[in-house]
């Protein structure tokens, strides 16, 4: 049953950083909702992790790029080797903490502020019920 829940909270989480991703890249999907995010990373860029090191990036790089990299890492969550998936699982938490943080900064509504909230607990929630970590009674004392 484990497994199951598994497997479908992956294709959850996968079809929604697909569509994030796409949403973020393509005109496609909605225009009205695509130029909203094209407004909303010039505001983004203000607080982006590079920004701690004097640099801020340009908000439509900024944008494809994390459009790119949620749509690539999704890909890896659902059919990547073991590593590459708790790799993209790490990533994908990290960016949610990163857009949690970007909100947060930037104090908007809470209705922006939850969906990244969301996105960490079921990341989390799927890091930690695959087993990825290594039980202590499993080890081995020399």
């Amino acid at each position: 049953m484990r497994v199951i829940i598994n497997r479908i909270l992956t294709i959850v989480i996968v079809l929604i950083f697909l569509l994030a991703g796409y949403m973020k890249l393509s005109i496609r999907f909605s225009y009205e909702l695509h130029v909203h995010l094209q407004r909303e990373f010039h505001r983004y860029v203000t607080v982006a992790p590079t920004c701690l090191f004097g640099y801020t990036p340009d908000p439509d790089n900024y944008r494809t790029l994390v459009g790119v990299s949620e749509i690539v890492l999704a890909i890896l969550l659902l059919v990547g080797t073991r590593n590459l998936r708790i790799l993209a699982n790490h990533l994908l938490l990290l960016m949610m903490v990163g857009a949690f943080y970007t909100h947060c900064s930037l104090g908007d509504p809470v209705s922006q502020v939850v969906p990244p909230m969301v996105m960490t607990f079921l990341i989390s929630w799927r890091y930690f019920t695959i087993g990825v970590f290594i039980k202590p009674d499993s080890v081995k004392q020399d």
